[in-house]
């Protein structure tokens, strides 16, 4: 069959979805880097495409939490598609937006069977028969990062494949905030940038781990980060978070952006995610010279027997974080420290006992947060041997709601009182 595509311009529309505060850019980070590869591309030349962010705050029902009204951020994107006569429809799909990826796509293929309906994101990976299961409605799955398919998009399309992979040079990959994919105009005071992505580490529970792969792809372009911040500072931004799951992956990289930041005289806020045994004297030092440069430490537990369970450290785990803690504190860095409850072996006792090891440290900051099991990570594989009760929350992401090793209503108690 010939495709629809081979001379017709292509009008895409990207749907992203997030949370927005009144002070951050309106469009995802993740679906900016997209635009940007899209639009400089000289392939795209005659196409166009455009975006549309569903601010899921706007669909909360009246009432406490979050509560969302997924038929009408559906609906919404479907009138969208329509009206402005899309023949190329992406979704950005992620844990919290599935519900509404799947009810939008199912109606627009109803209502509109031929436009061409394209998926990527974190919740995309697995084999072609798995992800019709979740969305019969696709026409392409995008895996892994898609700046080259959507640099190229109508090659990928004409292609007739359902299933791309296709991994750009990291180091070429344009900012979205250089290319004015995400615009700075307005009151926005809050940003997000990355230097890295993908976790070299296998803990069970995380999904920060490149799904396809396990690498850590590198975006080592130091004359991009450095216009970043010089734009950043240039703005007025006042604070910068590092999307990095792994900020200080190796000896020297977190160093260098750290002089960047300097170089700049970028003023505002830096919050960094940290792995505390990976901590070096020289990074700790050069983070002490910068007074706005915060640490965000995961570290889940301190109990040997529920990080072997979870892949994530052992015996040596807590005299590490004592260590880097002590270490920080001399320095005056200032830290946050998160911890999960409802973990596989986890007691009431060792959780409170990890509180107050973490609050006697004088940590600026303690966040304790209930596991969530997401697919496609080890802990969703091996569930059914912990014995733990799920429950899907308000995104339909699974959570743990029970534990049968220790009283979950209690330690619920004692995280919400952290």
């Amino acid at each position: 069959m010939t495709s629809p595509f081979l001379h017709a311009p292509l009008r895409v529309l990207l749907v992203g979805s997030n949370f927005c505060r009144s002070n951050e850019p309106r469009d995802a980070y993740g679906a900016s880097c997209l635009v940007s590869a899209f639009r400089n591309s000289p392939s795209n030349a005659g196409d166009t495409l455009d975006v549309f962010t569903s601010d899921l705050n706007r669909f909360q029902k009246a009432g406490e939490g979050f509560d969302i009204d997924w038929m009408l951020t559906a609906e919404e994107i479907v009138t969208r598609a329509l009206i402005g006569g899309y023949n190329v429809v992406a979704f950005s799909v992620f844990a919290w937006c599935e519900k509404m990826v799947a009810l939008a796509g199912a109606e627009l293929r109803r209502r509109a069977p031929g436009i061409f309906i394209m998926l990527g994101g974190a919740s995309i990976f697995g084999s072609e028969a798995e992800l019709r299961k979740s969305f019969p409605f696709a026409d392409m799955f995008t895996l892994s990062y898609g700046e080259k398919i959507f640099a190229n998009l109508r090659h990928y399309i004409n292609q007739g494949v359902a299933r791309v992979m296709d991994l750009p040079k990291f180091g070429e990959i344009e900012s979205p905030y250089l290319s004015g994919a995400i615009s700075l105009e307005g009151n926005v005071d809050t940003v997000r940038a990355e230097t890295r992505r993908g976790c070299s580490f296998h803990c069970s529970f995380c999904k920060h781990r490149d799904t396809l792969s396990g690498k850590v792809y590198r975006i080592d372009n130091y004359e991009r980060h450095l216009d970043e911040l010089k734009l950043f500072k240039e703005r007025g931004v006042k604070k910068l978070n590092v999307l990095d799951p792994l900020f200080n992956d190796y000896e020297g990289h977190g160093e260098q952006y750290l002089k960047l930041i300097r170089k700049v005289s970028f003023n505002g806020k830096v919050t960094l995610q940290i792995r505390p045994e990976l901590l070096t004297e020289r990074f700790m030092e050069e983070a002490s010279l910068n007074p706005n440069v915060s640490f965000e430490i995961g570290v889940q537990s301190l109990d040997p027997a529920v990080l072997k369970t979870i892949q994530r450290g052992g015996y040596k785990t807590e005299a590490q974080l004592r260590e880097k803690l002590d270490r920080c504190r001399e320095l005056g860095i200032a830290t946050m420290v998160t911890l999960i409850y409802g973990l596989p072996l986890q007691t009431y006792d060792s959780f409170a006992r990890d509180i107050g090891i973490v609050k006697s440290y004088g940590v600026g900051k303690v966040g304790a947060f209930p596991l969530q099991v997401y697919a496609g990570t080890k802990l969703a594989d091996d569930i059914g041997q912990y014995g733990l009760t799920l429950k899907e929350d308000a995104f339909g992401i699974p959570e743990v709601v029970d534990n049968p090793t220790h009283d979950f209503e209690k330690m619920q108690k004692l995280a919400e009182n952290v």
